[in-house]
């Protein structure tokens, strides 16, 4: 039987933490209130201005679990995507500034 032990949020997403037997397992959802019915839903969508936010949540999400479950190391490639999340964040608030 799986048992909640815990959650990284980012705004309306959230990864929530699971421990089945030996192993930790990760669930995604991202949430939003219907303005008109006032009903929890969910959403499939991610904006371009959460991703850098939800994107941060997965890394420390994925440090967390390197530390607690010694997983393999993350790919190099992982500062790749910070940096294009970063580069991407930037560019909208220039656009937007």
């Amino acid at each position: 039987m799986a048992r909640r032990i815990g959650a990284f949020k980012a705004g309306g997403a959230q990864l929530i933490i699971w421990e089945r037997d030996s192993d930790i397992t990760f669930q995604f959802g991202k949430h939003y209130q219907d303005k008109q019915t006032q009903e929890w839903k969910e959403s499939k969508t991610i904006y371009a201005r959460e991703l850098q936010a939800i994107g941060e949540m997965f890394l420390r999400a994925a440090d967390w679990a390197r530390k607690k479950v010694k997983t393999e190391p993350l790919p190099q490639n992982v500062e790749r995507v910070k940096t294009t999340l970063e580069t991407i964040t930037k560019k909208m608030e220039d656009k937007n500034g």
